[in-house]
């Protein structure tokens, strides 16, 4: 699980870095055509707000599995370490199963009638496509939250 896991980090990242390319280069493009030219391209907020989303759910993903999201700590930090580990196990359960919720609805929206004969105004695309961020990033998620939680179990311990 950890192999997926670190395989699922690697694409995202390079997804990440993909997607603020395009957001940094649209954004610039749509400065310089307001500033220089007086002209604005009709599509440009939708790109940029579109990759938004989709670094939001996918960016998510990559700091779950670094360990870098708000959790916590000072609460852990002061439970004796019997509670810890039981604390800990919750928090995995918890977040699991949040996880499987969001996936669970983020797939029912992203395919239901409404979202599929949707389209974006400017550049007509299928609304679908920008919904599929928030299933597609928690999956990601989740084979990271497995890992972790697969790993503590290995180890026997607690999270820091």
């Amino acid at each position: 699980m950890q192999q997926l896991s670190n395989w699922v980090y690697r694409f995202s990242t390079w997804l990440i870095m993909i997607l603020v390319g395009i957001m940094a280069c649209v954004t610039l493009a749509e400065v310089i055509g307001r500033n220089v030219f007086q002209q604005s391209f009709s599509w440009s907020e939708e790109v940029a707000r579109f990759t938004l989303v989709w670094l939001t759910f996918i960016g998510a993903s990559a700091v779950y599995k670094r360990k870098e999201l708000v959790g916590f700590d000072m609460f852990m930090q002061k439970l004796p370490p019997s509670a810890k580990k039981i604390a800990t196990v919750l928090l995995h359960v918890f977040t699991i199963s949040f996880i499987l919720v969001l996936i669970y609805y983020g797939f029912k929206q992203t395919f239901s009638k409404t979202a599929i004969i949707q389209h974006s105004p400017g550049l007509q695309l299928p609304m679908y496509a920008v919904y599929l961020a928030i299933p597609l990033g928690m999956l990601m998620t989740l084979v990271h939250a497995l890992a972790l939680l697969l790993e503590k179990r290995q180890e026997g311990g607690v999270e820091q």
